[in-house]
């Protein structure tokens, strides 16, 4: 009998790499509401990546970052998103359209938790969005690095910057993260929004091609299950200390050569083929600075 949980993208993936029991024990996480113990998750928030599409149906990745309240539960049904606490690019506040879809992870970057919330934008206002629920589940604390906030911070001079070929700013930046972030949507429009780390260098890039490892994480492979039925993703990476933030649209190819590889040392990968990026100024208050990896990140791969 099919999980119903899953949509056929991710029991692809979930049987090729022989994960499919871990998926379906992992499943009784999936509900269809915001439960009461979400509230407390939520409210610890403290950045969100936003999975939302454009016009042209390009799938982008956004991160906001706030204090603790930037996301609500209203009900069992209906998140809010603060606009007043928040930080986050200019970009995406045309994009948040009623009945559009949205994919939403909520974090804590002090302590490693997060939260998956996957659904449709209701009112638009300049005081904040609210979100109809269709999906949430808890995720993992794997690959999350703890950074704390600091009030005072000099952040540098950061010019905006655009185009389709990555110029030396982004591929730099690409190049030292230890995290991402990304956006994906399904064959019928649902969006998902999730989080990569490792690292430095756990990310490769070569042109305007980058190379990720997979690592090991719930096995229910919501966001390589979407890429399955619809390769349109977008990929945020964050300079915490420069105070930048690059989105990335574009095109997905998964390549499992070995299915079972989780460390990155096998062929065990997805690659993104920028089609658009944007750089942009992004200095969040309080700033965010790095305090330990995460003790589950392999070690990085060489970079190309």
């Amino acid at each position: 009998m099919k999980n119903t949980s899953f949509h056929d993208g991710e029991r692809h993936i979930q049987v090729l790499t022989g994960e499919d029991r871990i998926a379906n024990r992992n499943s009784r996480f999936i509900r269809e509401t915001l439960v009461a113990g979400s509230e407390r998750m939520l409210g610890m928030a403290t950045s969100l990546n936003i999975s939302v599409s454009d016009v042209e149906a390009n799938v982008w990745s956004f991160v906001a970052i706030g204090a603790p309240g930037l996301i609500r539960r209203l009900d069992d049904k209906t998140a809010f998103l603060d606009r007043k606490v928040m930080t986050a690019p200019d970009a995406l506040w045309p994009l948040l359209e009623p009945g559009a879809g949205i994919g939403l992870v909520a974090m804590d970057l002090t302590s490693a938790r997060r939260f998956r919330i996957n659904g449709k934008i209701g009112e638009v206002t300049g005081d904040g969005i609210s979100v109809h629920v269709s999906q949430t589940c808890p995720n993992c604390p794997k690959y999350i690095q703890q950074r704390l906030p600091v009030r005072e911070h000099a952040y540098a001079d950061v010019t905006f910057a655009q185009g389709t070929a990555l110029d030396q700013a982004a591929t730099d930046l690409i190049k030292r993260s230890d995290t991402f972030f990304v956006a994906s949507r399904s064959a019928d429009g649902d969006h998902d929004a999730s989080h990569r780390g490792g690292m430095p260098g756990f990310v490769t890039i070569e042109g305007n091609t980058l190379t990720v490892p997979d690592y090991f994480g719930n096995s229910m492979f919501m966001t390589l299950g979407n890429f399955c039925q619809n390769p349109a993703a977008g990929l945020t990476f964050v300079d915490f200390e420069s105070g930048a933030q690059l989105n990335l649209t574009g095109r997905v190819s998964i390549a499992f050569d070995d299915a079972t590889a989780h460390d990155g040392s096998g062929g065990r990968f997805w690659t993104f083929d920028v089609t658009n990026w944007r750089y942009v100024p992004f200095r969040p208050t309080p700033a965010w600075h790095l305090q330990a990896y995460s003790q589950f990140n392999p070690t990085a791969l060489s970079v190309k």
